[in-house]
């Protein structure tokens, strides 16, 4: 268990307004995007208990990223019929759906309960995929937590077996999830290799779910390398499609994503807007682990804003949030925003103390991009208190890391793999285009060809009569009478 850190009232003082009414304004909730989900009673009358089951749990999954309220109610009735029909494997999907929605929302706990008891049920009825299915999101609990190997043992034996059963959806889905858990250890080529047979594979199945996260991810991996007009690119093509999809899960992440990026290239103000439409949407579906990442981001554009004591009411409120889930890889995050803000007010010991909590967490995870971010703190800390041994150590040891993390030009070219993709996703759009403007181009081409038509026929009868008028009377009176015999 790691130690709540040290001094942490002194983050307690000198409480807002303006953090009082940003707290009050999001309260006021966030509804817009939403679809109006249906009434149970509607949903389930004049059915079977086996079609109402089966009808609420994909409602459950249809709804979880856009109205996570009538997600659970729809999950929580499905199980409630399923337990009454005695439908064993009712009872499990349901407790499936339930424990995705807690995890969503961040009860670790909770969803851990859900997934165990369907885990039982599926050994009981034999269904070895849905079992998988279930192993698979508590690997995703294991990420939250930060225990990222056992994730990776988890997922690998995932994998195994989709790929012994060519079952391509979920092969997909656990080489995305593996990407994910490569990508916070910071082996980026492993992680990049996961992303690269995801996207292959994915060309065939055109899943728009797989490709958002996909684009998220190769995103994440650009900005690690400080390509940022790179990771923004991949941001926004997975922004446009998820708007597409009304995903407005996927969209909370990638505004919070976009915002990061923002913060990096100093602009606070623009982050700001991005993280407070994020964060919004994130509090709407309930998402409390990803409203204690926009807490932290938010905080850090008030520090670069020159608003200290802003950041740090973010900070402790996403702390709080961060604990209260066991996300020990937000609270690693939250620690060291901390010690950045004790750096900026030159109280060096007291943010020593916060980034080696937090260095205690990024080791023992091994996310070592965070970790070597830490180590980067803590040589600008001891040297500024002329402690220059540890500020060597931990130089050091910064540098080796950021060697180890930085990626050669010739295997950055290799994250062009989404390109395909992202084609394939613009072609898509442009077809209708193209297709609408031959049709508008055969309309013209057909109306200019009959307005010619009628153009030329009217200059050959207007030259006709101009011949008649300057003919002699005589041959004119000749004509004339052939004309009318």
């Amino acid at each position: 268990m790691i130690k709540r850190p040290i001094n942490i009232n002194y983050y307690l003082k000198s409480k807002s307004i303006f953090f009082l009414w940003i707290i009050l304004f999001f309260r006021i909730g966030f509804v817009f995007g939403q679809s109006d989900a249906p009434d149970i009673n509607e949903v389930i009358k004049n059915k079977t208990p086996l079609e109402q089951i089966m009808e609420l749990n994909e409602l459950s999954r249809q709804y979880r990223n856009s109205d996570i309220e009538s997600a659970l109610n729809f999950c929580i009735k499905a199980y409630e019929i399923s337990v009454t029909s005695d439908n064993k494997t009712g009872m499990a999907i349901s407790l499936k759906n339930i424990g995705i929605i807690d995890y969503i929302i961040g009860r670790y706990d909770s969803a851990l309960v859900k997934y165990n008891k369907a885990l039982k049920l599926f050994e009981t009825i034999n269904d070895q995929s849905e079992l998988m299915k279930v192993k698979n999101n508590v690997a995703l609990i294991y990420m939250a937590q930060a225990d990222f190997l056992k994730a990776i043992n988890h997922l690998r034996e995932i994998l195994q077996f989709y790929r012994i059963n060519a079952d391509t959806t979920e092969i997909i889905r656990s080489l995305y999830n593996l990407g994910n858990c490569y990508y916070y250890t910071g082996e980026y080529l492993i992680s990049m290799e996961c992303y690269r047979e995801a996207i292959i594979l994915n060309e065939k199945m055109e899943n728009d779910q797989i490709k958002v996260d996909l684009f998220i991810g190769i995103g994440a991996l650009y900005e690690a390398q400080d390509l940022l007009e790179n990771a923004l690119v991949e941001y926004r093509t997975a922004l446009a499609l998820a708007k597409k999809m009304n995903n407005r899960s996927r969209q909370g992440v990638i505004l919070t994503n976009i915002a990061n990026v923002y913060l990096q290239q100093d602009e606070a103000n623009s982050a700001l807007e991005m993280l407070t439409t994020a964060y919004l949407i994130r509090e709407s579906l309930d998402d409390q682990k990803g409203m204690a990442y926009v807490l932290n981001l938010m905080g850090m554009a008030y520090e670069k804003l020159g608003q200290p004591d802003r950041a740090k009411e973010l900070y402790i409120s996403s702390l709080k949030i961060s604990q209260t889930l066991g996300n020990m890889r937000e609270v690693a995050t939250t620690l060291s925003f901390m010690g950045v803000n004790l750096i900026k007010e030159n109280n060096y010991h007291s943010a020593i103390e916060y980034i080696k909590t937090s260095i205690q967490i990024t080791d023992s995870a091994q996310m070592l991009h965070e970790l070597s971010e830490n180590y980067k703190l803590m040589v600008f800390s001891y040297s500024a208190i002329g402690l220059t041994d540890s500020a060597e150590w931990y130089l050091d040891s910064y540098l080796k890391l950021k060697q180890y993390l930085q990626l050669s030009p010739e295997e950055l070219n290799k994250f062009d793999i989404t390109t395909k993709a992202k084609d394939d996703l613009i072609k898509k759009e442009n077809r209708i285009l193209i297709k609408q403007g031959e049709q508008l181009l055969f309309s013209l081409s057909l109306f200019w060809a009959i307005v010619l038509t009628l153009i030329a026929g009217l200059v050959i009868f207007i030259f006709i009569l101009t011949v008649l008028l300057i003919l002699r009377p005589k041959y004119r009176k000749r004509f004339l009478l052939k004309m009318f015999k």
